[in-house]
């Protein structure tokens, strides 16, 4: 169970809780002291716990892991309970306008005085509820729990309206004993408005409407930070529960080999997961960008060159591939991570394709310049001897950064190069 799912359903309960006093408070004070405006106030707050479990069930359905038959998990039961709720809310407005014409219709007595307490407690509690609630709704960002507490709120406005009435009822005299019936009456109609209000949203996350533009505009400013993204073409997201999930087209330069263009998409999702953490998944779509920004001759491409052929004197050296690099912003100040497309393996277990986290030191050049720039890394059985054999100039002198491996770095032509030596143990299967 997540922390926002936990909240909604703590909340929920102690709404429940609240509700199940106050009718029956209401009840019996509706029936001592002639009030059919008390009463179907507690009819109402009835029915407020009976939309509020609804809320409790849709949030634990919610909070369920996907499986087989909802491999996107179960997050639309959140809307579909805020739905439930919000028609029951209508339906209650509708009961209630319907009781208080009948009531205006029929001549009765005033309601006995010790009502107006009992209504200015409902309605300072009830409104402190709605606040509460409202605020975990907000937090969370669920639909189900903020018409929760729309539901505490349509409860103090018609505990509010009850009061009005009551009190003409009592100082008018004679002839004024239906004011808390009219109360009733038009307390029906802002229960209704707000049914409303719970609804539409309810339905629009139901039907993956878009969500509010300030998420898209974030997945919109974060994708295109990506090393080799050359622009964001298209951008769709979708509510699923608490959580979003993305449909991301992006553009890069059409001369990319097809392992290239899927370690940017990886490094893509990566990103807008690390620095949006309400989207749970991003899907990434690559397309190859327009003339002009694609990295032939002459372009003014964003993306950083990223050639699919290793350097002409380095490739002539016999040297093979292992991995390429692209490095991408890490949410950590001073850290960058470098999703690898793993090429050529042997002799040490890896998979196709890792992330690597990197703490660079501001002093050191090749820490800056692989900041910025993809490289290309081979592997030699010999660090020691190929780094003898050939004119380079070490910018990272030979390190074993992990156990059995040794590498260094040094800058060929513009471009990172990396030289790495396994020496697996003997555990490790080769």
């Amino acid at each position: 169970m997540t922390l926002s799912v936990a909240k909604g359903l703590r909340s929920t309960l102690i709404g429940i809780i609240t509700n199940a006093l106050l009718a029956g408070i209401k009840g019996t004070a509706g029936v001592l002291g002639n009030s059919y405006a008390l009463i179907a106030d507690a009819i109402e707050s009835t029915t407020d716990i009976a939309s509020s479990f609804i809320v409790w069930v849709g949030l634990k359905v919610s909070g369920l892991s996907p499986d087989a038959d909802h491999p996107y998990g179960h997050g639309k039961a959140e809307p579909i309970a805020a739905t439930v709720v919000s028609m029951t809310l209508l339906g209650a407005a509708i009961w209630i306008a319907v009781q208080s014409v009948g009531e205006i219709l029929t001549p009765h007595t005033s309601p006995a005085p010790f009502t107006l307490l009992v209504l200015l407690l409902v309605v300072a509690t009830k409104e402190t509820l709605f606040r509460f609630v409202f605020r975990v709704g907000t937090e969370i960002s669920s639909t189900a729990v903020k018409s929760d507490a729309w539901h505490h709120r349509s409860d103090a406005i018609t505990s509010a309206a009850a009061f009005v009435g009551i009190s003409v009822s009592l100082i008018g005299g004679k002839g004024f004993e239906s004011a808390d019936d009219w109360a009733a009456l038009f307390a029906s109609a802002i229960i209704a408005v707000n049914a409303y209000r719970i609804l539409r949203p309810a339905l629009d996350e139901v039907m993956d409407a878009a969500p509010s533009s300030a998420i898209m505009d974030a997945i919109r400013t974060v994708a295109p930070r990506v090393n080799g993204v050359e622009a964001v073409e298209k951008c769709r997201v979708r509510k699923m529960g608490f959580s979003h999930y993305v449909d991301l087209h992006i553009e890069v330069r059409s001369d990319l080999t097809v392992q290239q263009g899927h370690a940017i998409a990886h490094a893509v999702r990566a990103a807008v997961r690390a620095e949006i953490p309400q989207v749970s998944d991003v899907l990434v779509h690559v397309e190859p960008a327009a003339d002009g920004i694609d990295g032939s001759p002459g372009s003014q491409g964003n993306g950083p060159r990223l050639d699919h052929e290793p350097p002409p004197a380095v490739h002539a050296w016999g040297w093979r591939y292992h991995h390429v690099g692209i490095p991408t912003r890490s949410p950590v100040p001073g850290e960058v991570y470098l999703p690898h497309l793993k090429i050529h393996v042997s002799g040490f277990p890896t998979s196709p394709f890792g992330i690597e986290w990197m703490r660079f030191d501001d002093d050191c050049p090749i820490h800056e310049i692989i900041k910025r720039v993809p490289h290309i890394a081979f592997e030699v059985p010999d660090l020691d001897r190929a780094l003898n054999e050939h004119p380079v100039e070490l910018l990272s002198p030979p390190s074993s950064p992990s156990g059995g491996v040794r590498a260094a770095m040094f800058l060929h032509n513009g471009a990172p190069i990396e030289v790495i030596e396994f020496r697996p143990p003997a555990s490790l299967p080769q």
